[in-house]
Parts: structure tokens; C-alpha cells; sequence
């Protein structure tokens, strides 16, 4: 069984592709609906929604996070990078957050083996 957070994402696709669909190919956004099974009402209204404060928040971490990774050349781990995030942005997110946003955007850390002395990416 699918997580609410799973089918708001597939329901974003599907959003998403009925929009570029339309507008490149000129095909009516009623027949797109028709075919991915989804209501003209909730095609509308993700069109006309607003981003909420916490996603607005959430992109903002977002690009802190691709900014450290890319200045530390990947070696910060979550914990690291919350602690980084903390005091950059001077507020206080959970490891967990900052783990779940990192996820989302594909950001993996390296660790080194000091036996081996090789990085492996985790």
C-alpha cells in the first residue's frame, strides 16, 4: 500500500506531464485527465495552488545543501551538514530533516575507511 507523501509525488507527475503535454502538443487538458484517470478539478487546482511556508523553507535548505556539498566536496554527512545548516541559516533543524532533504535530492556523502584508505560513497 502506498504512504500519503508517495501518491501527492505520483500525483505531481501526473500533473506535471498533462501540463507539458498540453502546451507543447495542444491536446485538451479533459481528454489528458481522461487518460491518466485523474479529475480536471485537482488538475486546476495544483495549478493555481501556493507553495506553503514550510516547502518554501524546505527549497531554501535545499540549495544550502547543494552549496556546502559542493564546497566540502561531498564529505559531510547528515549530522555534519545539519550542524553547518544551523549555524549558516542561525536556526535549529532536525538531522532528520536535513537526512530526508538530502535523499530527495539524490546527495550522498562519502566516508573514508582509514584501514583502506580509500573513499567509498554511501
Amino acid at each position: 500500500m502506498r504512504r500519503g507523501s508517495d501518491i501527492r509525488k505520483y500525483l505531481h507527475l501526473k500533473f506535471l506531464a498533462i501540463k507539458e503535454i498540453a502546451s507543447s502538443n495542444n491536446y485538451s487538458i479533459k481528454f489528458l485527465c481522461e487518460i491518466l484517470k485523474v479529475n480536471r478539478k485537482s488538475y486546476y487546482k495544483w495549478l493555481k495552488r501556493i507553495p506553503s511556508k514550510r516547502e518554501k523553507e524546505n527549497e531554501i535548505i535545499k540549495e544550502k545543501i547543494l552549496e556546502i556539498h559542493n564546497r566540502v566536496e561531498g564529505i559531510y554527512s547528515s549530522r555534519r551538514m545539519t550542524m553547518n545548516i544551523n549555524r549558516e541559516l542561525d536556526k535549529k533543524y532536525s538531522c532528520k530533516r536535513i537526512y530526508r532533504l538530502k535523499k530527495e535530492e539524490v546527495i550522498s556523502s562519502y566516508i573514508r575507511f582509514y584501514n583502506e584508505k580509500k573513499l567509498q560513497k554511501i
